[in-house]
């Protein structure tokens, strides 16, 4: 009977482990098509992946199908309930439930952005408050009242890290972003239709540089994590800047006041595109987020020292704020001489274990990463918690 079980439990994990490895091939399949400029992401046909997910992830034919508008009733029903399912994981912080073959199951549904009625104004109040304070709170809940929202930025507004990693993991393009529909401007059929249009030659250009390199090529997660929590940030502040309130008009309906900026970059007008992004203190300068993408990917790898996101126009850094979580690798060695610094290293060195066996043979074990410790603003931050675990590492 022990050996049956040993079996099973054998067979388990050999099962676990092929869909994983499965699921790790069909996303770098999927990134290195994406990281092509002519692919083209609007492409991807929602209802299909829906019927096929919905069947167990096999597309099965029948004799009689329902009628056309009775299909997309019922596929747009398991898109939301699926939805639905991930709003909540993430308002509870169930990193676990964005497994990378869960996010490669259900790929549109993680990344096509979801209606606001699904999430919670309670967990919104309580999670941002506590992390952030109770402005920034006021100020997701003003956000999101405005349109649609994807499940990263859902994750990175309410300070989600470890949910946030996992979806990053799973190869999600980090410029996607929702839709802010707002409802009641006069121009809305054509102000924000770059949510859905198909992307230009320069937008794809930049999307397949951006996939390459945060994606393809090795990039630390903590990074990728601050990236979007900044644009995030950035997206959040131009919406409410470019949409302040709402008024009422002589006949007592509300309307939306829209305040029209130009890209200080290429000068872009947004009231043809998105709304721009507002980098915050000390600048405050507006920009569209084509451009930032493409300033960020071109200068990362030269920005060793200091922060990696800086204002495109200006260069400068961001203040930081309260929920940003710092790190300085090199206090303990800033007042050293060369040949002291050498020293204390091949010291440190040589107190490691000399192997990943004799490191997991200790009996206290390396402590649990914080989930702040999660969001890095520089190289040497990022790369240290991978850095002095055992000496063949």
């Amino acid at each position: 009977m022990k050996d049956v079980e040993e079996g099973g439990r054998n067979c388990f994990k050999s099962a676990r482990d092929r869909d994983r490895n499965r699921a790790r091939y069909q996303l770098r399949e999927r990134i290195a098509l994406q990281s092509s400029p002519t692919h083209d992401r609007s492409s991807l046909n929602i209802h299909e992946t829906i019927k096929a997910t919905a069947n167990g992830g096999v597309s099965v034919d029948h004799d009689v199908e329902p009628g056309p508008l009775v299909m997309i009733q019922n596929n747009e029903e398991v898109f939301l309930q699926k939805q639905g399912e991930f709003v909540r994981a993430i308002s509870l912080g169930q990193a676990s439930a964005f497994s990378v073959t869960t996010l490669v199951e259900w790929l549109e549904e993680v990344s096509r952005p979801f209606p606001i009625h699904l999430v919670s104004t309670y967990k919104i109040q309580t999670l941002c408050t506590s992390h952030f304070g109770p402005v920034y709170a006021e100020n997701v809940l003003r956000f999101l009242s405005q349109g649609t929202c994807t499940l990263m930025e859902y994750a990175a507004l309410l300070g989600q890290y470890r949910v946030l990693s996992c979806l990053l993991v799973g190869g999600l393009d980090l410029t996607l972003r929702g839709n802010p529909a707002f409802q009641d401007h006069p121009n809305k059929s054509t102000i924000f239709e770059t949510a859905t249009r198909q992307l230009g030659e320069r937008e794809r250009s930049v999307s397949a540089r951006i996939m390459k390199r945060f994606h393809l090529q090795t990039f630390p997660i903590a990074l990728k994590c601050y990236i979007v929590k900044r644009v995030v940030d950035m997206r959040m502040a131009g919406v409410l800047e470019s949409f302040p309130h709402l008024e009422k008009d002589c006949e007592g309906e509300n309307h939306t006041l829209c305040s029209i900026h130009n890209c200080e970059m290429c000068e872009q007008s947004s009231s043809t595109s998105a709304p721009l992004l507002n980098f915050g203190a000390p600048c405050y300068h507006r920009f569209c987020e084509w451009c930032f993408w493409d300033d960020l990917v071109a200068n990362v790898d030269g920005r060793m020292v200091g922060n990696i996101v800086c204002c495109p126009v200006c260069n400068v850094a961001p203040i930081h704020s309260t929920h940003v979580h710092t790190l300085d690798s090199c206090n303990s060695d800033k007042n050293c001489s060369p040949l002291e610094r050498r020293e204390k290293s091949l010291e440190r060195y040589k107190g490691l274990p000399k192997t990943t066996r004799d490191l997991k043979a200790l009996p206290h074990k390396k402590k649990k990463v914080h989930k702040h410790e999660l969001l890095q603003s520089t190289w040497s931050a990022a790369v240290q918690p991978s850095l002095g675990s055992s000496q063949d590492v």
